[in-house]
Formats: C-alpha cells, structure tokens, sequence
C-alpha cells in the first residue's frame, strides 16, 4: 500500500485541521442532547472526516504489469547441420580435436544451469530452419544437408512474440538454405529479443581442385583448335591429379596426369580437330585428391566452333613485287581459302583474279565495284599503295569494316602508303620511320609464339628479311608478336597486331620474306613450312576471331559464363544482315529440356538483341540459335555453380554472425562465462522492467467501501436535521 496524494500534503493537513474545528464547533452545539447521541454524533463526523482526508491521500494497491502466468524466456539454438561436424574445436583439457557439435554442447549444457528462475528456457535444435527439433543426445553426429540460420530465428520470433528476453546461438555461422541476416535481425527486433552468436569453428582450408577454361579458339574443319585450360590446386597433399577431355558424347579425347602439391595452378593446352562444322562442346574434368570435399568446380565446359566455309579473302596490291607474289599464289593454293586479288598494273590499269580463274586486266574504274562493300569479305590484305585503291570513304567503308563489323585488316608490307591518305593513318597500328634495318633475323616473343602456330626463328634457321623499317611508335592496345635483329643487334618490330573495335589490324613489317618459300637449301621444306605458317596461319587466326565467323549470320555471346544459382546473365545475338524479327535463343537445362527464349532489341546497337536469364539449378546449359544449321549456329555454354553448400563451404562465418548480433543489439560471444553475464545482466534489466512497470489502484475505489462512508455521512446528516440542529 502507498499513498498518491491528489493534493500537496501541507493543504491535506490545514484540510484536517478545519474539519476538526468545525466537529469540534459542532460537538458544542449538540451537547444538550445527551451522550448517546452526542457520541453518535461525533463519531459520524470523526469517520467523515477520515474519509475525507483518506481520499486526499488517495492509498494505492500495487499490481504487477505483465499478464498473470507469463514469465520472461531465453532461448538457446543448438545447429545440427553437417557443418558442425567438422573438427576444428579444441578440448579442454586434453587439447584435442573434437566436431564443433560437440563443442557447442558442452557450452549449452553449463548455460542451460545457469538461467534464473525467474526465466523459463527454451532450448532446441535446427538444421534447415524449417522446424526446430529436439537437442539430439550426446553423441550424436551433425546431420543436415543444409543450414538455416535465418529460418532458426525467424520462428523462434514467431513463436515466442513477448516473452522470448534473449537468444543464444551455437552455431558455425555458415548460412546455406540462402536466407538473409537482415531479415532474421528484423524479426528479432520486432520480436523485443537480441541474438547472442556462439561461433563454433574457424577458417578450414580443405583441399581443393578448380578446373576452368581460360580460352578456346574456332578453327577450320581438319585443323586444329586450341582449349587452354588452368587446373588450380590448393593445400593438396603431393598428388597426381588425371585431367581428362571427353566430347559430347562422352569419348575421351586425351587424359593426362599432373602432379601437384601444396597451392598451385598448372595451365595444360589441349588440341581438337572436327571432321563436320558448329560449334562442338568439350568436357575437361579433373580428378578428386585426398580430403576435396566439393567436386562441382573440378569440370569445365569448352564450346569450339569450326567452318567449313571457305576464308574470304581481298588482296590488293598498288606496287607488284616479289612478297606479294608469293603471298597471292599461296593464298590461290589454299583450298580454304577464296581470294580476290586486285594488282595494279599502271595509273589506269589493274589485273582482277578471282579464285582460281585466269584474271583480266582491267580498267581502275571497274574495281570500284568490288570495294564498295568490304562486308562481303572476312579479311582485307593491303600491301604498298593504298591510296591507289581507296579515298577518304574508302577509308570509313574500310573502318566500318573493320570497328563495326568485326573484319580483319593485313598490312602484309612495310609502310604501305607511297602517297597522301591522311584517315589510313588512324588505321595503322604503328607510326613509322623512313629509316630501314637491313639483313633482320625474324623471331617470335617468347610469349605469342601459339598465336597462330607463327614460326619460332630466332636461331638463324630462316632466312633473313631483306629489310624492316624502323618504327617511331607502336599505338595503345597494339601488341608485338614478332621481331626481326639487325646485324648490329638492333631489334625491330615485325608482326604487331591491334585490336580496333570488334575487328583487328596486323602490320607486317619486312621484305623479304618470299625467301622463304624459294629456297633451295636442305632446309627448303621447313622453310616452306615457316612461311605457310606466317600468313596461312594468320589469315585462319584473324578469320576466326571476326566478330563473325566465315559463312555465319549471327553471334552469340554471355556476359559471363559462371554463374551463382539465380545470378542474372545477359546474353547478346548480334545479326549479320538486318532482320525483321529478332532470332530465337534456344536454351537446354542441364536435364535437358528445352525452352525458347526471345530477345529484345537494343536500345543502343543495330541489329543486337538482348536477353535477361536468371539459372536456378546448378549444372550446365547450351543456348544456341534456333532454327540455324548445325554447321553455322553459334552455343555459348554456362555454367550454374551449386552455391554455398555444407560440403564446399567450412570455414565458420563469424562476419555473418557479427552482422547478426549488431542488427539485433546483441554481441558476439565467446564462452560461458560471457553467457554468464549476459544473463545476470539480462535478470536485472528485467527486474527493473517489472518494478517500473507496476500499476497503482486506488484502494478506496471499492463499492461496499463508498456505501460505509455514504451511510455514515447520511446518518449523521439525519440525526442532526431530526433534532433540529443546523
């Protein structure tokens, strides 16, 4: 019992005083009719009085605020998931090894007998978040194909909407039924209650093996096409690891063995040849070493494309001379090959071949014909005298080839321009000099020697160039694959390729090189053999890496091709031709359904179509043009990783659970003596909850209490009237 008076105490008391007085007053007044009543009297007026200076004070009962039968909880999530039984916890005191369940154990069965009475405790377990389960008995191994922490504390807030004070969880931290901490820390604030993570584990570095193709490149049918591919390999006890190329089919191409130790990537290259045309799909897969538990990155999808159709080609030479002899008739001879060959034979004259046909010779203006559209070739070779053949639009015509329409450009001789063409220059990769090297041995950089198969040189094997000029610069984004050495060990530039918008450009810097195909040593077979690797190998190489292929209408291309389950890929098909309606995307899942998919058109690019896909299901998927030949439809191949997983994801995430207890206004916690406090700490906050939430209830708010005053005050008002008394 308190009192809250109504008024200040001082006016309570001057109010009692007055009252005394008047009783007293009025006790003179009624003395004359006799004891009895005099005293009765009185004492109506004294219990008036009280009554009077009793509601003043307004005496209060106290009641406690919260529901009668609840009673605060605290709640303990024990994760079961196959995680929690790697061992990487410490046992004290024999300091040995044990899985992070039974670690998590011992720390609950000491908390669990330190909650207060005042609370009640729930305790469970969980593995996908689904339920909460029982605590297993001691044990009993971690079993759950996947962790769902944030389900866990989502139900536990469902469940337990007022009464839940606060959540221990024992756990390894690693999330992998795809929830999101801030969702589960929304709950638990709605809730009223903060998470305390017990993080079990640390960093675990299994062994590991990552296959990944890190190029291929398209061929002619019957050559051969290149798949580099790189075998990562981490904390790996010494090993053999078999790495295998199978095709579509399944038949295994090649095997090979790698060893390997310790954290290391091996590059292998392997070579395919197909006998038919399209794009064909290769598997490289790596074999399992002892303790991987994740298998799903040890394989690798590699799509090649090989054409049949044959390499067209645009020669043009302004000043006849014996390279490009040799050049033009190698070219005739190549049966993948369809050239065209314009030669100059005066100012007005020009011999134009076509294949293999006789030629005619030609007025200069009937070629022009023949370079008002360059897109009907896939490589351009230019060697001296360009502005003999091209003006001012030519060279945009020869540009827009090139940028835009992804076509191949050859400067097969030094210097080309004799004259004024001021836009070729923008074309070239290189600024050259007037001055020249004479006698240069031809080498390739160590580096770009698998370009294109080019020759090695370098050992005074091949014969040497006549000549290469000098270069004042070679321009951004151009590369030096190849260089030739005076006989005073100056070293030139001979071969420098730039990449110039979706096309590329190579300048051939020397004369000379017909040498080596007339040559009448012992070594003239391998000679021949060198120079048809130069230019046959580099107009197969340019051909093949055009933003089309020869003989194809359309690419297809993925922003990328690894992907997260439901990471978002776009994929690109860009038409050769303009068409009216944009080209279906043919997409096989890896159980291998079927689903059309249709792009939309670029806001940005002409003739571009755009798709936006999201891949749930991890494995892999083939898109492909629909409705195209075999031969010419363009695959881009994707692969869906199966996320984060209890098998390929150990390492404890203690980030995670920081994350989580801070949303929550918890704290990571270490130990049970930390759960310790936060209990005591947690019982006094508590404590002071109740004290200040109790409610105050006026103790004279009660029905028989109001009619006693009212009668007695109404007797005492009765008597004095009967008797006459004021």
């Amino acid at each position: 019992m308190i009192f809250s008076p109504l008024i200040p105490i001082r006016y309570i008391v001057l109010t009692a005083i007055v009252m005394a007085a008047l009783g007293a007053a009025a006790g003179l007044s009624s003395r004359y009719l006799g004891v009895r009543k005099t005293a009765l009297l009185t004492v109506s007026r004294v219990v008036g009085a009280i009554a009077v200076v009793l509601f003043l004070l307004n005496p209060c009962r106290m009641s406690e605020g919260t529901k009668a039968g609840t009673k605060p909880c605290i709640g303990f999530l024990l994760d079961v998931s196959d995680s929690m039984a790697t061992q990487d916890i410490v046992a004290e005191p024999s300091g040995k090894p044990i899985a992070r369940i039974e670690g998590a154990r011992a720390i609950l069965d000491k908390a669990s007998r330190l909650i207060p009475g005042t609370f009640d405790a729930k305790i469970a377990a969980f593995s996908t978040g689904e339920e909460l389960l029982p605590v297993p008995d001691p044990g009993s191994p971690a079993k759950g194909d996947k962790t769902g922490i944030v389900a866990a504390i989502m139900r536990v807030a469902a469940e337990n909407p007022a009464g839940m004070r606060a959540v221990f969880l024992l756990t390894d931290g690693i999330e992998t039924a795809g929830g999101d901490v801030g969702e589960a820390a929304a709950s638990a604030r709605l809730a009223g209650f903060p998470v305390y993570p017990v993080v079990m584990g640390g960093p675990v570095s299994a062994p590991e093996v990552e296959v990944s193709v890190r190029g291929t490149e398209a061929a002619i049918v019957g050559d051969e096409a290149a798949i580099e591919t790189a075998v990562k390999v981490v904390n790996a006890p010494p090993c053999t690891i078999s790495l295998r190329l199978t095709d579509e089919e399944g038949r295994i191409i090649e095997e090979r063995k790698v060893d390997a130790a310790g954290s290391v990537t091996r590059e292998e290259t392997f070579r395919v040849s197909s006998a038919t045309a399209g794009t064909k799909l290769y598997l490289v897969e790596a074999s399992s070493i002892p303790g991987e538990m994740d298998l799903s990155n040890n394989r690798a999808i590699a799509p090649v494309s090989f054409i049949d159709g044959k390499i067209r080609v645009l020669f043009l030479e302004g000043a006849p001379h014996w390279d490009s002899r040799f050049l033009s008739r190698m070219l005739e001879e190549d049966k993948y090959v369809d050239v065209t060959s314009i030669v100059r034979l005066s100012k007005d004259r020009v011999f134009v071949q076509t294949g293999k046909s006789e030629g005619s010779d030609t007025a200069k203006g009937d070629m022009s014909r023949l370079l008002s559209d360059f897109s009907k070739f896939d490589v351009v070779m230019i060697g001296k005298g360009p502005e003999y053949f091209l003006d001012e639009e030519g060279v945009i015509r020869l540009t827009k080839f090139i940028v835009d329409d992804g076509g191949a450009l050859v400067l097969f001789r030094p210097q080309p321009l004799t004259g004024e063409l001021p836009g070729f220059v923008n074309i070239e990769p290189v600024v050259w000099e007037d001055t020249v090297t004479e006698n240069a041995a031809f080498s390739t950089v160590p580096s770009q020697r698998m370009l294109w198969g080019m020759p090695t040189g370098g050992d005074g094997a091949l014969p040497p160039l006549t000549l290469a000029h000098n270069i004042a610069q070679v321009k951004a984004f151009a590369e030096v694959v190849a260089t030739a050495k005076g006989a005073n060990g100056e070293t030139v530039p001979t071969v420098v390729v730039r990449r110039l918008g979706k096309g590329m450009v190579v300048a051939v810097n020397g004369e000379g090189f017909w040498k080596w195909q007339f040559n009448q040593s012992k070594a003239r077979d391998d000679h021949r053999s060198a120079y048809r690797a130069l230019w046959a190998g580099m107009v197969r190489w340019l051909a093949v890496r055009g933003e089309f292929l020869p003989g194809w209408r359309f690419t297809l291309r993925a922003d990328r091709t690894v992907l997260e389950p439901g990471e978002p890929v776009r994929l690109t098909v860009t038409s050769l031709l303009q068409v009216e309606t944009p080209p279906v995307i043919e997409l096989k899942s890896p159980e291998g359904g079927l689903r059309d998919v249709m792009p939309s058109p670029s806001p940005s690019a002409k003739n571009t179509f755009h798709s936006l896909l999201s891949l749930e299901k991890p494995g892999y998927y083939v898109a492909s043009i629909k409705g195209e030949e075999a031969g010419i439809a363009p695959k881009v191949a994707m692969t869906v990783l199966p996320g984060v997983t209890e098998a390929n994801t150990l390492s404890a995430d203690t980030e995670a659970m920081a994350k989580l207890a801070r949303l929550t206004g918890g704290s990571l916690v270490r130990n049970v003596d930390e759960i310790a406090e936060i209990l005591s700490v947690t019982a006094e906050r508590v404590a002071v909850e109740r004290e200040t939430s109790a409610r105050s209830t006026p103790a004279w708010n009660l029905w028989w209490l109001a009619l006693i005053v009212t009668g007695v005050l109404a007797g005492e008002w009765f008597l004095r009237r009967r008797e006459g008394l004021s």
